[in-house]
């Protein structure tokens, strides 16, 4: 795997013809001031169980994109490999749901099975959400590592002021 760019929050994991959108993305969270990693994944099998532990640390969401069915694809093998470490962060898996698809542009099919970039920012949006509410709620104003309860309050009130809704 190749790290494009490092930093921390989440992370997008892209195989082949998603780099182009995964780049976008990550342009679009960037503007809204959302920290992002950025990792050409090269390969698909076997994982890079390596990378994928290097970045768990420092990263609430680990996001998957691959234009492949779900069942036995990339985001399926890291979401399976992280469950075995029993982490806390989460991984999102964006890829094509296991069912027929018509022929047709591929940006219209990539719109309509949600996985082109506004779909992908919109998704990812909706859990950073709840991952900085459940972050917030997790640590106590009296809690020894302050540093972190004001640093989660502060992204949690920032995501808030952008005028979205909360979804549950």
């Amino acid at each position: 795997s190749e790290c494009i760019y490092r930093e921390k929050d989440i992370a997008l994991l892209a195989v082949g013809s998603m780099i182009p959108t995964a780049i976008e993305v990550r342009n679009r969270l960037k503007a809204q001031g959302i920290s992002c990693t950025l990792v050409n994944a090269r390969f698909v099998k076997p994982i890079d169980t390596e990378l994928i532990d290097l970045l768990l640390p420092d990263h609430s969401l680990l996001v998957t994109l691959e234009e492949n069915v779900a069942s036995g694809g990339y985001g399926e093998k890291v979401r399976a490999y992280t469950d075995t470490l029993q982490t806390k962060t989460k991984v999102i898996n964006i890829c094509i749901p296991d069912c027929y698809v018509e022929h047709g542009s591929v940006d219209i099919l990539r719109k309509e099975l949600k996985i082109d970039a506004e779909s992908v920012v919109q998704r990812i949006l909706e859990n950073w959400k709840l991952i900085l509410l459940n972050q917030f709620h997790d640590i106590l104003p009296g809690s020894s590592i302050r540093e972190v309860y004001e640093d989660s309050k502060e992204q949690y009130e920032s995501v808030l002021a952008d005028g979205t809704e909360m979804t549950a």
